[in-house]
């Protein structure tokens, strides 16, 4: 069977240097398809199936991806709630001379020869403020001229060089090539609620290996790191949903309400009821 090809002269202008997307809601699923541009896409609020290269990953809120054109890759939705997401396309063109001009030490290779797309999980506070920067870029393009390309890469520069440069990068493409792999593979809404038997499961090493090694490359166990993830999930749903505080909790894999407050109140300096109240009122 045929793959879809999306083509950039279909999508962008001449002059363009991207395309940025910002629908409200996700309410439909995509036919498998491929582009000659790149892409990054974050889910912002619910969850979403991306089909990439015959692999099926789920992407809790949070998720940033970064497409590139030999993908093949499609999206469903998954459950019933609302899905919201930021997408931007890139002319090739685009993201190689931003890469050219980053360096070496960029290491533009990690980005284009993995077999997946590279995929990172980030804060409540990241999605916020990446969404704010969405939000200006776009006001900037819409009073500028149209041959203006200054604020398509300063957004794409604050993109890369934000979560995709290995040196400012924390936790997920740090340490060896399995513990990379494995964090992805955890970081997700089910690997999470399973927790710590997960990720022993997972591993490729001894239970006292992967700690050492967590605790040596990222500075935390891996309960530690398992929480903390748990954390920014229950953050994130507390931001976008009217979910009960103990639903979350206990999707999330915590099996104790007051552990959980105690948590988030270490955390985030506040209960989770006044983060909420906090979050929605912005």
């Amino acid at each position: 069977m045929s793959i879809l090809t999306l083509h950039t002269q279909h999508i962008m202008e001449p002059y363009e240097d991207a395309r940025f997307a910002l629908p409200p809601r996700f309410g439909y699923w995509s036919i498998p398809h491929t582009h000659d541009f790149y892409e990054i896409f974050l889910v912002a609020a619910g969850t979403v199936t991306h089909v990439v290269n015959n692999i099926r990953q789920v992407l809790p809120a949070g998720t940033l991806t970064f497409v590139r054109p030999h993908d093949v890759h499609s999206f469903e939705k998954n459950g019933s709630g609302d899905i919201c997401y930021m997408n931007v396309n890139f002319r090739a063109s685009t993201i190689m001379h931003a890469f050219d001009y980053l360096g070496s030490g960029f290491k533009s290779e990690r980005l284009n020869e993995s077999p997946l797309p590279p995929m990172l999980s980030v804060s409540p506070e990241d999605i916020e403020q990446t969404l704010g920067l969405y939000k200006r870029t776009v006001a900037l393009l819409t009073h500028s001229p149209s041959t203006d390309t200054t604020p398509v890469r300063a957004f794409l520069m604050e993109m890369l060089l934000r979560f995709f440069y290995p040196q400012m990068e924390q936790t997920d493409m740090t340490g060896p090539r399995w513990l990379s792999e494995l964090l992805e593979e955890m970081d997700n809404e089910n690997s999470l609620a399973e927790g710590l038997t997960r990720m022993q499961r997972l591993s490729p090493v001894s239970t006292e290996h992967l700690c050492r090694t967590m605790k040596k490359h990222i500075g935390k166990t891996p309960t530690e790191w398992i929480n903390e993830r748990r954390l920014r999930a229950a953050a994130s749903r507390l931001t976008v949903s009217t979910d009960e505080i103990a639903a979350i909790c206990f999707d999330i894999g915590f099996n104790s309400l007051s552990y959980f407050y105690t948590l988030f109140c270490k955390q985030y300096g506040m209960s989770p009821n006044v983060y909420r109240r906090n979050k929605q009122q912005i």
